[in-house]
């Protein structure tokens, strides 16, 4: 225990002298002070234990939207599919991943059972503006900000296809828009050369309103850049996704945008549907306003098409053409030899 002083003016516990001349520990002014503890020498260093807590840990993972490296971690852990949706704003790209999210909410979607999210977090801030509790009367999505490309996780599983992992991409719609107007922006979309199954969404809302013309146009414009930029082709399945299909049922031009979406998919079959490995129409209303139509319309048709297996492309050698002179067809005959 540490000595203190009675007298006021004396500083032993600062210089480690006694005003008055004693010897420390023998001035009659002096005291024990029992509120310090002096600490031993001979305490062990917790340095030991310290390092080797820190040789088990483990990072885990914050539930956040994962970027490109991480995502492709997920790839080589196993059967995968990149699920890319493209389309302008307000499309419904993210409703749609969010639909698949909490169609798993009361257990299995369809044949499908959840088998685990590393974005569940990002997942949950999505939704959040969509749920009564945000306060928000009708409900409503979140926009995806300007940036890189994010990837939503979601894995599935069934009796016979078994553990199966989806990455979702989440794209600012703002970002395809500038793509539409030329290909310079094609080179830094990485979710379009890595995808197994591109979807190109079409605002049903718009296509059966004014902006119908402009609808169908930005699609094509879409396309025919990527194409450009080499970006897609032969190895890539499209699907062309008209949404919001409640709305377009409610609308009093409901039988002019199905004419239109027809048209669209014809117009694109004869322009683009060579140069892809698959062209195929879908339509969709993941949050249904139309008692006609049902909860999820259409999405469990979407997602078996996205997910079904593919087959191997088969190697097709190309043709040997003699060539015409004579000398060189017994050059080829006798393995070169002269």
């Amino acid at each position: 225990m540490a000595l203190i002083c009675t007298n006021p003016e004396c500083n032993v516990t600062e210089t480690g002298k006694c005003v008055d001349g004693f010897e420390v520990g023998e001035c009659p002014h002096a005291q024990h002070d029992d509120s310090v503890v002096e600490v031993s020498d001979d305490i062990p260093s917790v340095e030991p234990i310290v390092s080797a807590l820190t040789d088990d840990i483990v990072d885990i993972n914050d539930g956040e939207i994962l970027f490109v490296n991480s995502a492709a971690d997920i790839l080589r852990s196993g059967p995968s599919r990149v699920i890319t949706v493209i389309g302008p704003s307000d499309a419904g790209k993210t409703t749609f991943a969010l639909c698949l999210y909490e169609a798993f909410q009361d257990g299995p979607f369809d044949k499908w059972e959840f088998a685990g999210s590393m974005t569940l977090t990002a997942f949950e801030k999505r939704a959040h503006t969509s749920r009564a509790k945000s306060g928000n009367s009708t409900s409503q999505t979140h926009r995806t900000p300007v940036g890189d490309v994010g990837f939503l996780h979601l894995a599935v599983h069934n009796e016979i296809s078994g553990r199966l992992e989806l990455l979702i991409s989440d794209r600012s719609g703002e970002h395809y828009e500038d793509v539409a107007n030329g290909v310079e922006g094609c080179e830094q979309l990485h979710e379009v050369t890595r995808a197994d199954y591109i979807l190109f969404f079409v605002d049903g809302k718009k296509l059966a309103g004014d902006e119908r013309h402009g609808v169908k146009a930005d699609v094509g414009m879409l396309i025919r850049s990527l194409i450009e930029a080499g970006a897609l082709g032969k190895t890539h399945c499209v699907g062309i996704v008209l949404t919001k299909y409640d709305q377009v049922q409610l609308s009093p031009h409901a039988e002019r945008a199905e004419i239109d979406f027809q048209g669209l998919m014809a117009t694109l079959q004869d322009k683009y549907g060579p140069s892809l490995a698959s062209l195929k129409e879908f339509r969709i209303a993941a949050r249904s306003e139309n008692t006609d139509i049902d909860p999820l319309h259409g999405v469990v048709k979407l997602l078996e098409d996205c997910v079904a297996r593919r087959p191997d492309k088969k190697y097709i050698p190309g043709k040997v053409i003699l060539p015409d002179r004579i000398f060189l067809h017994l050059n080829i005959e006798d393995g070169g030899a002269m």
